[in-house]
């Protein structure tokens, strides 16, 4: 999927009311921008859920969603601080009315898996 489409789905998703994008850690192609605190929950899961909305309980008055990803600042334990969530770390975003996912962004199924290195033991028949 193109980022124009992603661009218009998430704008569209985000006029029906509050998303929750759902982010791989590991990204290493761009920067993930997030407070350390919620990166060390990572090593507990393999991915972080992010609430997202243009009528959030806390406003969101700079959220863009852009070609290169998501721009907020968000509230951490009531705490500010700008986020920046890179499209190639966006593997779905939960919606209202419904849901995208990107099969190709998923995270590893545990959070040692992207670490490891590739064997050096070989199968023998």
């Amino acid at each position: 999927m193109n980022v124009e489409t992603k661009i218009a789905l998430v704008n569209e998703m985000l006029s029906d009311g509050k998303i929750s994008l759902h982010v791989k850690p590991q990204e290493p192609t761009r920067t993930l921008d997030l407070p350390q605190s919620v990166l060390e929950m990572a090593s507990i899961n393999s991915f972080i859920v992010l609430d997202l909305g243009l009528n959030m309980l806390v406003p969101i008055p700079d959220l863009a969603v852009t070609n290169t990803g998501i721009v907020a600042t968000l509230s951490f334990n009531r705490s500010p601080y700008l986020c920046f969530i890179p499209w190639e770390a966006i593997f779905c975003v939960v919606g209202e009315e419904f849901h995208i996912l990107w099969p190709k962004n998923l995270p590893p199924t545990s959070p040692t898996e992207s670490k490891k290195k590739p064997s050096h033991l070989k199968l023998v028949e």
